[in-house]
C-alpha cells in the first residue's frame, strides 16, 4: 500500500472512464455491474492512504524540530559565597551558594536533575549531589542568617524553558569536607545534567569564610 497514491487513484478512475466509454461502442465489451462501484472504492482507499502519509509525514517532521536537545548555559552572578558549617565546634562541611543565571539555547525544555561540584581547595569532586537550601548556617563564631534567598530549583528540580533563561538565583550545594583552614577563596567547577543529558559547566572563584 505504501507504493500507492492518490495518483494511482486517479489512474484507475481515468482507466474506468475510458473503458465505460469504449463499451457504449463495443457491444461485445460488457462491464460487471458492480465493477463501478469497486472502481470508486479502490480509488477512494488510495486516496485517503495519500492523505494519510502526507500527515504522518508532517507529525514527523514536527516531532524532530520539536525535540532537538537542550543547550545549557551557565552565567556566574557576583553573590556567590561559601560558609564552613560547624557542629558542637567541629567543621562537619562547606556549603556553596552559587549565584547563577542558565540559559537554554535550544527549543525543547531542560530539566536539570543532577549536580556534580569539584573544589580544587578540597581536592575532591563529588557526584550525585542534592540541593540543600537551608538559610541558617552555624559557623565556628556566628550563625549566618540569610534571609529568603531566591532558589532556582523547585524541590531537585531547575527548569528551563526552551528559548529562555532562568531568573537570577541561588543554587545552595553541601559537600562533607572542608577547605584548608584560613581560605578565603575557593576554586570550584560546577557541572549540570538534565534529564536528556546535556551538560552545562563553569569555572567559579567563591569567596567567602569560616
Amino acid at each position: 500500500m505504501s507504493n500507492f497514491s492518490s495518483v494511482d487513484g486517479s489512474r484507475i478512475l481515468f482507466i474506468f472512464a475510458i473503458a465505460s466509454g469504449l463499451a457504449k461502442f463495443i457491444p461485445q465489451l460488457v462491464l460487471p455491474s458492480w465493477l463501478p462501484y469497486a472502481v470508486l472504492d479502490v480509488a477512494l482507499v488510495l486516496g485517503s492512504w495519500d492523505v494519510f502519509k502526507k500527515k504522518q509525514e508532517e507529525i514527523e517532521r514536527l516531532r524532530a524540530a520539536g525535540a532537538s536537545k537542550p543547550e545549557l548555559v551557565i552565567y556566574p552572578q557576583d553573590g556567590s559565597r561559601f560558609y564552613v558549617r560547624f557542629d558542637r565546634n567541629k567543621a562537619v562541611g562547606t556549603c556553596v551558594h552559587f549565584d547563577l543565571i542558565i540559559a537554554n539555547k535550544g527549543s525543547r525544555i531542560s530539566l536539570i536533575n543532577r549536580y556534580e561540584l569539584e573544589v580544587k581547595e578540597i581536592r575532591q569532586s563529588y557526584s550525585n549531589l542534592s540541593p540543600r537550601p537551608i538559610v541558617r548556617i552555624q559557623g565556628r563564631h556566628t550563625q549566618w542568617d540569610l534571609g529568603r534567598p531566591q532558589w532556582l530549583m523547585e524541590g531537585n528540580i531547575i527548569k528551563v524553558e526552551g528559548g529562555r533563561s532562568t531568573r537570577r538565583g541561588i543554587l545552595p550545594l553541601e559537600v562533607p569536607d572542608v577547605p584548608p583552614e584560613g581560605a578565603g577563596t575557593i576554586h570550584c567547577r560546577l557541572a549540570l545534567f538534565d534529564d536528556a543529558g546535556d551538560e552545562a559547566s563553569c569555572d567559579l572563584d567563591v569567596s567567602g569564610s569560616w
